[in-house]
């Protein structure tokens, strides 16, 4: 059995690695949801990406900036608690957007009014034999917006012109973004095309049906939501696995355990913290505008320690990756970027948040990559596992031959939980004891105690 292979119970996600104000939130959301703190991270981290946006870029080399775009999937059958973590990584976005809608009606409210006097003052000028200049027509005011539940890509390029920044798609269920990847813009090929621009901050160029071309540099779009198993893999056509759509999502698919009430709540002054984190990140601007009059991004560069750390770990990646082919070597090629995004996302919430330990906010440090690293590496061997849980090439197996079968890759014993955390769709740990029963019964094996623990042994 290689390192690769999903059979091997899953590592618990390290929430240790988030910079101390990100894993603080998630690891006491988690524990008031009695969910998986992979649930909220990769929300979180998805939330914090967006904010950063096109203010900045992390240089590897030159000719080489990385963005801080990041795309999240949760996945997870109904009642897994996916909706409620994903709400607690939104609510201070939610907030903020509630603030600038109920800002921009305001405006709306003053622009309906000075029309008004515009149109009078127009007439008066036209009945004047349009002496002079004619008056001023009032700008429209546009709505300053953090994420979308659209996924058009028509829709998309009008909000992006009007938020240089760039957006964040958030949606519960995620189905709805996968159904648009067929649908054509006109002249410019599928929507999936135009998705994989976002994904790197491309250019994106849209042929509107009244408004003529419009074209988005720098068009940004974190993505992030959640998704049942079954689902997904609908979802997932083969021609979106072999274009790189699928490398390009960051999946967790923790296992199911049973709910339980708990007393634990959220710190008032730690989801305090995470919105004040949220709103001082999106605070962040620009650094001037480049030669176009376009918003320009600020560069962070490498230290020589966090380059040595981040080339020590492509280098393995790439050894790793060589011996792969199709969805999952591309897999890896998007993991070893990943870690470059996660350290401009770590690095800003470390500025942001006033940590002391960072003393050069132009550099990235080494413990920013360190950490980057070991959080891309625990999500590469959680995208390996859930492409061999979810793969639609995957033998079909009855529930009760995938538990001994590996029982018999763990030499022929193993323990409930470990079954439980390696093959999560097969049910929760109650059910998985009762399919053991049901072998134990049939003579296919038997329950022995080892120390503390009770493991099922095949019979021989």
């Amino acid at each position: 059995m290689t390192d690769n292979e999903p059979d091997t119970p899953q590592d618990p996600f390290p929430v240790d690695c988030l910079p101390g104000p990100l894993a603080s939130f998630v690891a006491t959301v988690a524990a008031s949801l009695a969910c998986d703190p992979s649930f909220v991270a990769l929300p979180v981290l998805t939330v914090c990406g967006a904010a950063v946006g096109n203010t900045a870029r992390l240089r590897l080399k030159p000719g080489y900036d990385v963005p801080p775009i990041v795309w999240s999937v949760i996945i997870g059958e109904s009642g897994s608690g996916k909706t409620p973590a994903f709400d607690a990584a939104m609510r201070p976005l939610v907030a903020m957007q509630n603030r600038s809608l109920r800002e921009h009606a305001a405006a709306m409210d003053l622009h309906r009014s000075r029309m008004r006097v515009y149109k009078r003052e127009l007439s008066k000028w036209e009945k004047v034999d349009s002496i002079g200049q004619p008056p001023a027509e009032p700008k429209e005011p546009t709505a300053k917006r953090y994420y979308v539940s659209d996924t058009t890509i028509q829709a998309l390029a009008k909000l992006l012109s009007e938020n240089p920044r760039g957006l964040l798609l958030a949606l519960e269920e995620l189905p709805q973004w996968f159904g648009s990847f067929d649908k054509f813009t006109k002249g410019a090929g599928s929507d999936a095309a135009a998705w994989l621009q976002l994904y790197g901050a491309g250019t994106l160029t849209v042929d509107r049906k009244n408004d003529g071309v419009l074209s988005i540099p720098r068009a940004a779009v974190c993505v992030t939501g959640g998704i049942q198993p079954g689902i997904l893999n609908e979802s997932l056509t083969p021609s979106h696995r072999e274009s790189g759509m699928s490398p390009r999502l960051l999946k967790t698919y923790p296992p199911r355990h049973r709910r339980q009430w708990s007393d634990t709540g959220v710190n008032p002054e730690t989801e305090a913290g995470y919105a004040e984190l949220v709103e001082g990140i999106h605070a962040l601007g620009f650094d001037g505008v480049d030669s176009d009059g376009l918003p320009k991004p600020n560069v962070v560069e490498l230290s020589s320690e966090a380059r040595a750390v981040y080339v020590k770990f492509v280098d393995k990646n790439g050894e790793e990756q060589s011996t792969l082919t199709g969805e999952l070597a591309s897999t890896l090629d998007k993991i070893e970027q990943y870690a470059a995004r996660f350290a401009l996302i770590f690095h800003y919430v470390r500025a942001v948040s006033c940590d002391a330990t960072l003393t050069d906010q132009r550099y990235v440090d080494g413990e920013t990559m360190r950490q980057a690293v070991r959080l891309a590496e625990w999500l590469k061997r959680e995208s390996l596992w859930v492409h061999e849980i979810l793969s639609p090439s995957r033998k079909s197996k009855s529930p009760e031959q995938e538990v001994i079968d590996f029982i018999r890759s763990r030499g022929d014993r193993a323990t409930v939980r470990e079954i439980q955390k390696a093959k999560p769709h097969l049910g929760t740990a109650d059910e998985i004891r009762e399919l053991l029963n049901t072998q134990a019964n049939s003579g296919r094996g038997s329950w022995e105690n080892v120390g503390r623990t009770v493991e099922f042994v095949l019979s021989a």
